[in-house]
């Protein structure tokens, strides 16, 4: 969870220069029609991002500072189909609060954020009932986490 949490400081640290620089080249014209973009921006840069990484070399920068590696069973580094697959799964940690979003007429931030808290413990929790104690999108992607320090 660490891990993730560093991930995700590096990845707002990438979201945001992203966000300078599609504001300056689109000069936030007509900002309601840019949600959409900056989204789609956002989004491959992520995908680009984690993608890359795990295909290239199974770590991030921040699974290189933890010493863990995204893997196949094989110890391979995961194809970028793969990759591409794990990154798509990854959305599953989101389910629960998407479905609160969709479901309720509107739910406010403190709803959203208690559904994002059940889930996320319950999706992590999930973990230690499956195979290998994987996460459900490792199982389904066919990759696993592993420590990476050859001193283990």
């Amino acid at each position: 969870m660490a891990c993730a949490a560093y991930d995700g400081l590096l990845a707002a640290a990438l979201l945001m220069a992203a966000g300078f620089a599609y504001a300056g080249l689109t000069q936030l014209m007509g900002v309601e029609r840019q949600v959409l973009g900056i989204r789609v921006v956002a989004l491959a840069l992520l995908a680009a991002y984690f993608v890359g990484f795990w295909s290239r070399r199974g770590q991030t920068l921040a699974m290189r500072t933890w010493r863990l590696r995204v893997q196949t069973p094989d110890g391979r580094s995961p194809s970028v189909a793969r990759a591409t697959a794990r990154f798509a799964l990854t959305g599953l940690w989101w389910l629960p609060a998407l479905i609160v979003a969709a479901w309720l007429p509107a739910p406010t931030p403190r709803v959203i954020g208690l559904a994002l808290l059940i889930g996320c413990v319950a999706y992590g929790a999930l973990a230690l009932l499956l195979p290998g104690r994987q996460f459900l999108h490792d199982l389904l992607a066919g990759t696993e986490i592993v420590n990476a320090d050859p001193l283990r």
